[in-house]
């Protein structure tokens, strides 16, 4: 199993701007666990939404044939 982490700072002074994140998983990857539900799946890619009023991470697990 492989995991990815993407951790987003939010800058002092800057509003919260929104995020979109798009990860595409190695093909023939599988989601196995995502720690946050993405707005969308399509196939192998996530795509997530989110805010920067605080830190955000994103982290899935996804495995390998």
């Amino acid at each position: 199993h492989w995991a990815y982490r993407l951790y987003l700072q939010k800058q002092p002074g800057l509003l919260a701007p929104p995020v979109e994140v798009t990860i595409n998983l190695p093909p023939p990857g599988y989601l196995l666990w995502s720690e946050r539900p993405a707005a969308q799946q399509q196939g192998t890619r996530l795509t997530y939404r989110l805010d920067l009023q605080t830190d955000q991470a994103i982290e899935v697990w996804y495995g390998l044939p």
